[in-house]
Order: structure tokens, then sequence, then C-alpha cells
């Protein structure tokens, strides 16, 4: 639906103050904010009924502040997030990833792995948590976030080869969605 281009400029060694001093809009990370604030747009454009759902899946890159920002001032906008911080929770004294890992297991699945150059093909059997969590959003933004439901993967027998940190995605969910969610 839209697309940027965009070359990573050579990197120059620099202290931490100056690239934390650097516009958020300057730095290469903004390209997640920046396709949240102009997919609506697209969609105007063209036409499209506002009653669309768009769903935005971005990798661990993605799991930043300004983006779990960002989504909630969209009503017809989501996102499904590979997580790569261990965030703070908001209604709890604990980190997301312990948290999540105390949840019941909701189901097990068993998923097909291909060979590769660490492992031999097999089947593999899955553990699948899921749970609603609010993060602790940091100082620098003032704000909170909406709600978001995680779902965690994990081997259930872990063999060599596979990767040792489990599989975690943030999905937005607004408050509708949570309640079917719950039933």
């Amino acid at each position: 639906m839209w697309e940027k281009l965009w070359k990573r400029e050579r990197k120059v060694p620099s202290n931490s103050k100056r690239k934390k001093a650097k516009e958020f809009e300057e730095k290469e990370s903004y390209k997640w904010v920046e396709s949240l604030k102009k997919i609506p747009e697209v969609l105007e454009e063209e036409g499209v009924d506002d009653s669309t759902k768009v769903i935005h899946v971005f990798d661990r890159e993605g799991d930043i502040s300004e983006v779990f920002e960002e989504v909630q001032k969209h009503e017809n906008c989501g996102v499904l997030i590979r997580a790569a911080h261990n965030r703070s929770l908001s209604d709890e004294e604990d980190y997301l990833w312990d948290y999540v890992k105390k949840q019941p297991i909701q189901f097990e699945q068993e998923i097909e792995l291909p060979k590769n150059h660490k492992r031999k093909k097999r089947t593999a059997k899955l553990a699948v948590r899921f749970c609603p969590v609010n993060l602790r959003a940091p100082q620098r933004l003032n704000s909170l976030y909406a709600p978001l439901n995680v779902i965690c993967k994990d081997y259930v027998e872990p063999q060599l080869g596979d990767r040792k940190r489990d599989k975690l995605l943030y999905k937005s969910v607004r408050e509708r969605e949570r309640k079917r969610c719950c039933k």
C-alpha cells in the first residue's frame, strides 16, 4: 500500500548523547511510526471505506515506544509486533517475559521445522500462552498505552539447533475486541 525506500547512511562514530539528542523524526526507527501515519492517507486517497481495518506487521525493530503511542491514535489500525524488549508492566511489579511465562498454557501445537544448517527436519511441539498486558510508557512520552494482548510460543522440549529465545508478539486490541477475546 505504501513503501519508502531508504539507504542506511555510513556510520560515523558518535557518542550516545549526540545520538539521543537527535529528533525522533530524524532517526531510522521513525519509519515504523511513519507507516502508521501514512496508511490512513493512502486509504483515503484510494477511496477505501473508513471501516476497513489495517493491521501493520513489524519485526523486532518495530518494538519501540512511539509505535505503541501512535497506534492508539488510529481507530481502525492495529499492530502485530515481534517483541524485542523485556518491558516493564504498568499494573504489575513485573517485567513482560516473566509475567507471560507465569500464565497458563492455553494450548499446544505441533509444527514442522525444516532442515537447516543447525538441525534436522523434525516436528516440534510448541506451548502457546496469551494474556492482556499494560506496558509502562517511558517518561519522555507522558502518555499511557492502550492495553495489548501478548502471545508467547516456546518449545515444549527444545532440541539442539532450536532458537533459545521464545517468540513473543504484541497485538493491539480495542476494547470491543478485548471483550470478544476474553469470552
